[in-house]
Parts: structure tokens; sequence; C-alpha cells
């Protein structure tokens, strides 16, 4: 396997010549750090700031001019949500950059589509 101008082995097939050009930063290099590291900011960063048995609601924490928002990967927000709190039948809430609140609507255990909330939906929720 080739390796580039500062040693790693484990190259994308977009990197070519003696210096590392990969389109994904070096993240398919190195240390399993720099790899986490690059994933994390691919990806958009939120909290939970409510959870109950019926919907769990989280906060887009940015920043945005680094990672995405909560709306431009919703498909990766809900898989997360899915693997690490197991949404099950629970409703996805979430405030947005502008701090207004949308559901992320699950169908079949998948990010399916937006859904606009009114004051009312979270106390039914």
């Amino acid at each position: 396997m080739a390796t580039c101008s500062k040693g790693w082995t484990h190259r994308c097939p977009a990197s070519k010549g003696p210096k590392c050009r990969c389109s994904c930063g070096g993240a398919n290099h190195g240390t399993i750090t720099r790899r986490r590291e690059a994933e994390a900011k691919r990806h958009a960063r939120f909290s939970i700031v409510r959870s109950d048995a019926n919907s769990i609601t989280i906060r887009d924490e940015g920043p945005w001019d680094e990672v995405p928002t909560v709306t431009n990967d919703a498909e990766d927000v809900v898989r997360r949500m899915i693997a690490d709190y197991g949404l099950g039948s629970r409703r996805l809430f979430y405030y947005d950059s502008d701090g207004e609140l949308t559901e992320l609507v699950v169908e079949n255990g998948a990010f399916a589509r937006y859904a606009a909330v009114r004051p009312r939906t979270l106390e039914v929720a």
C-alpha cells in the first residue's frame, strides 16, 4: 500500500502524489482520535433539553460555520438518537439555530420529514 510523505498508509482513493491531498482531510489516516474528531466535524452538534415517555427535545448547538445544523443533518441526527437513546415510539423535536421548534418525523426507524410545531403540539406530546 502506498504511503504519503507523512507516512500514512491508509489513504483515500482520492489521494494522489507524494503529498496527502485526500478529500477526507486526513480522517482516514493516522490515529483513531483524529478520525473521530474529523467525523464529529461532519455532523450536527446538539444537546437534549427535555426527555419524557412521549418525546425528546434537542437543541442545535453549532457552531454552524464549522458543523452542519440539525436541519441539514437530520438523517444522521435521527440515526444517532435511535442508536444512543432508543427513540422507540417517542417523537423527536428540536430547536433550530434560530430558536424555532420543529419536529423531525421518524417513520420506520429513519428520518421521514419535518413537521411544523404549534405550541399545543408539545402539550399533547
